[in-house]
């Protein structure tokens, strides 16, 4: 297969040999000098017609530069437009002489129209100075001597030129056509072989720009089982804490000689490490649902108070303070996920907040917003645009609840099921996030409650 390759390879490239042989024939027919001449001669009219056009924009841009500048000198204009003028005439005039200085370095025969350009270039350079040093009546005076009166002459001398190349050009049409009909001829050979190069490239580039794909899937796979190790190797460690805890604990109270004091204390803090296993469960249970596909929710009217109670109670046991100013009022949503979006929240604000912890919240419109603030530091810049995406990191360390970095990402997957939202923000020293859901059907309280935190979370 790969002899096969080859041998049609050389066939391939025997063909373009012996086709481009033919064309180069076929132009050696027409006479190389007739046609280098010709080549000469349009290059040369190419020169002059942007030569005419460079310098037409210097006298142009030089003549508004003047203009400008005795405005600004009388105070009918301000100096940022004479100062614009004049920058803009400084391109204008730096591009005609690099195009003329380029030109001439290139040999083209310009019979003595070098130096008249020249001239005209040095007496814009001249009006340039004057106006650069601050005299309008000097640099209108220059223009007069030095632009406008060499002007005229060279922009004739300029269409002469033009109107000789183009009449030289034009008695080089014949030959031009026997060399036209000759190139199609070739190019007819020329073409298919073209087409067959072409073919190929574009079906090696085509099987590089696939294999190339092969091994970023490759790569990408491979990221991603280092992420499921990752995550799975960051699960374990998470889970194997609070067990630790619930195992250690139960089999003192299985020992028995501990007072009731103690008893209580373990039962508490196996309680409290219970919590946070199923909070996390319940979490993965989340993320883990395929995309697109919702938690199933029961709807109903929940009492905020309770709900709340309900999660600073397990905090509570275990030793923390937590401060509460939640008015009464309700949500309508499923009770099972939002107190999960509590808890997420409340362990969140625990794990890398700051030691002050508040829950507040009230009706306000046609929602009922829940507030968790703490005085932590908050997050950075860099990482509050995806503070709501699973496994989000700062540095080492978790910004999301549970340190698995799902906890924020299914709160607020779950409050937008719910017909809510949950967002962060920091205000006056306070890292807030604010859960807001749809009130309950029973009338708030007037007048609502008041508090300080509350109010700035608004």
């Amino acid at each position: 297969m790969a002899s096969r390759n080859r041998r049609s390879t050389t066939t391939l490239v025997v063909s373009v040999v012996v086709a481009l042989l033919f064309l180069g024939f076929v132009i050696l027919l027409t006479g190389s000098t007739t046609i280098s001449r010709a080549t000469e001669n349009a290059r040369t009219l190419h020169w002059v017609n942007a030569t005419n056009g460079s310098v037409s924009a210097v006298r142009a841009s030089l003549s508004q530069a003047v203009l400008f500048a005795h405005a600004a000198d009388h105070g009918f204009s301000d100096v940022e437009a004479a100062d614009a003028a004049f920058s803009e005439a400084t391109v204008s005039l730096g591009r005609a002489e690099q195009w003329v200085g380029a030109m001439a370095d290139s040999g083209v025969e310009n019979a003595g129209l070098q130096q008249r350009l020249t001239e005209f270039l040095a007496g814009s350079r001249m009006v340039l100075t004057a106006l650069d040093e601050g005299g309008p009546e000097t640099a209108d005076q220059l223009f007069a001597e030095h632009v406008e009166s060499e002007w005229l002459p060279l922009e004739a001398e300029l269409i002469g030129r033009q109107q000789a190349l183009a009449d030289e050009i034009g008695k080089a049409e014949g030959l031009s056509g026997i060399v036209s009909a000759l190139s199609k001829i070739a190019l007819m050979v020329l073409v298919p072989v073209a087409a067959i190069f072409i073919y190929r490239w574009q079906a090696r580039r085509e099987q590089r720009d696939t294999r190339m794909q092969l091994e970023a899937d490759l790569a990408a796979e491979q990221d991603l089982g280092r992420m499921k190790s990752q995550f799975i190797a960051g699960v374990s460690h998470e889970l194997r804490t609070p067990l630790t805890s619930v195992v250690g604990f139960s089999h003192l109270l299985m020992k028995g000689g501990i007072d009731s004091k103690t008893a209580r204390e373990l039962v508490h803090g196996i309680n409290g490490e219970a919590e946070e296993l199923s909070r996390m469960v319940e979490d993965l249970l989340v993320a883990s649902r395929p995309d697109g596909t919702e938690v199933p929710v029961h709807l109903e009217d929940c009492s905020v108070p309770e709900l709340v109670e309900a999660v600073v109670g397990p905090q509570r046991r275990l030793g923390r303070t937590i401060h509460i100013r939640v008015e009464p009022g309700e949500m309508h949503g499923d009770p099972v996920r939002i107190r999960q979006i509590a808890r997420n929240l409340v362990s969140n604000a625990f794990r890398h907040g700051g030691p002050t912890v508040w829950v507040t919240g009230g009706v306000r419109g046609a929602d009922y917003l829940l507030v968790v603030a703490d005085d932590g530091r908050g997050v950075g810049p860099g990482v509050t645009g995806r503070l709501f995406e699973p496994f989000v990191h700062t540095g080492e360390t978790a910004v999301v609840s549970g340190s698995i970095g799902l906890g924020l990402s299914v709160a607020r997957q779950l409050a937008r099921q719910l017909g809510g939202d949950l967002t962060y923000q920091r205000t006056d020293g306070w890292t807030q996030f604010l859960l807001r859901l749809p009130a309950g059907s029973t009338p708030a309280p007037d007048p609502p409650l008041r508090e300080d935190l509350f109010q700035a979370a608004l």
